[in-house]
């Protein structure tokens, strides 16, 4: 009985995670609103009136996981 409860409960999970995919499926729709968001972003304002102190200051907490040296081994996140 126990063991045919574990397979329903994989089943489950396994339609709610492919639910969105295919045709017309959220993953389409988050496919758009990403292309749409990235239409709308002018990187040339970003980069005009970025502040690198504080771009600096930001990124002291990506090193918490992240490296940046060529060859290093990752962390808990990858070498970046």
């Amino acid at each position: 009985m126990s063991h045919s409860r574990g397979v329903l409960v994989a089943i489950g999970i396994l339609s709610l995670a492919l639910g969105g995919c295919g045709p017309g499926g959220s993953a389409d729709q988050a496919a758009e609103t990403a292309d749409a968001a990235e239409e709308m972003i002018d990187i040339n304002a970003l980069i005009a009136n970025a502040d690198l102190k504080r771009g600096q200051t930001l990124f002291l907490q990506c090193r918490a996981c992240h490296s940046l040296a060529a060859g290093e081994p990752n962390k808990v996140g990858p070498n970046l």
